[in-house]
């Protein structure tokens, strides 16, 4: 008598259990949206619209907190494009919540999976964040300003712009998601 393998396809998850399975990504995002409202709130309360000064040199030459109301996009690309912006950031967020379930419950998604779940958090915190700022001042408040970060070339001079919490948590959050998507073992399917 010849044995046979026999392969059990796992269940579907539960709504809600796919639901808990993304509780990281949320608990990220929520993290994020907080440090991020918390830190523009100081910033504008303190060297904001009104202040005598819109800059703190933290350590001069290296790091200095300067206020801008940044109507583009992350670090100041796409000037005036703000309800653009917006709109993608919808589509971002949508997406990150709709898909994300499914990530946080596959089969099989081996030690990758807290590092994807980990970038989504932080991207979608860094999208809500910003888009917080868009739609209620229709600019987004960036003070981190690093003046070493800066290249001459000719008589032009360019700078690194101005970013803050969110555009951070956006730019680890796609550099982790990129390291999870080239180094994660492949899947057997």
């Amino acid at each position: 008598m010849e044995a046979r393998e026999v392969t059990v396809e796992p269940a579907p998850a539960r709504p809600a259990a796919r639901w808990w399975a993304v509780a990281p990504v949320l608990a990220v995002a929520a993290l994020v949206v907080i440090a991020d409202q918390l830190t523009k709130l100081w910033i504008v309360g303190a060297i904001g619209r009104g202040q005598t000064s819109h800059e703190i040199a933290l350590l001069p030459g290296w790091l200095v907190l300067q206020y801008v109301e940044n109507t583009g996009a992350a670090f100041g690309l796409f000037k005036d494009g703000g309800w653009l912006l917006a709109g993608l950031a919808v589509v971002a967020v949508v997406v990150i919540v709709v898909t994300a379930p499914r990530l946080g419950t596959e089969a099989g998604a081996g030690p990758s999976r807290p590092l994807l779940l980990l970038s989504l958090g932080l991207v979608l915190g860094g999208a809500v964040g910003n888009l917080i700022d868009r739609l209620t001042h229709s600019y987004v408040v960036d003070f981190v300003r690093v003046p070493i970060a800066q290249i001459t070339l000719g008589d032009t001079s360019y700078h690194f712009p101005n970013f803050n919490v969110a555009d951070s948590a956006i730019t680890v959050g796609i550099l982790l998601l990129l390291v999870n998507l080239l180094f994660a073992p492949e899947r057997k399917t």
